[in-house]
């Protein structure tokens, strides 16, 4: 099989996909199915990731509001001293 190697528009990735699977002879519904299975996938470790990120800000903001409450305390008592 001779393979040819035409210019194709980078944003026409549908061609791309069906040249792929042509050259490998695999089902179009499968590579729909993997597509999908993989943007699913991408969108849970997005969705971790920003909870992740979500949660530790809260924990840092957590913290320096501790920090300031202690720091405010220290000042009173030293202002009413």
């Amino acid at each position: 099989m001779v393979m040819r190697n035409p210019v194709i528009d980078p944003q026409d990735q549908s061609y791309v996909t069906n040249q792929w699977v042509r050259n490998l002879e695999c089902p179009i519904s499968e590579v729909e199915d993997w597509k999908t299975s993989n943007m699913e996938d991408s969108s849970a470790m997005t969705i971790e990731f920003l909870r992740a990120r979500l949660l530790s800000e809260r924990s840092i903001s957590r913290s320096a509001r501790q920090r300031a409450e202690e720091l405010a305390e220290k000042a009173c008592s030293f202002i009413s001293a």
